[in-house]
């Protein structure tokens, strides 16, 4: 898909919109918990660890939504 493509798809709708937004409100709550919770020594480093695997695996889940999606947009 082409960048004038995407640019149409999320104008006309409202999920895929929302999936990029939660997808990069994800991505500044994992910089967020870099800068703060990874500072406490120890369990901090556990918590942020926890942390960015369930973010990057939603993440993933996102980006496989949106790749589905397009995909079917695309040809439809």
């Amino acid at each position: 898909m082409n960048k004038i493509g995407l640019l149409r798809m999320l104008a006309q709708e409202k999920k895929m919109r929302n999936l990029v937004i939660g997808f990069i409100l994800l991505a500044l709550a994992n910089i967020g918990t870099d800068l703060t919770i990874a500072q406490v020594p120890v369990t901090g480093d556990l918590v942020n660890t926890v942390l960015d695997i369930v973010f990057e695996i939603v993440q993933l889940g996102i980006l496989a939504k949106l790749a589905r999606e397009g995909s079917s947009y695309n040809s439809g």
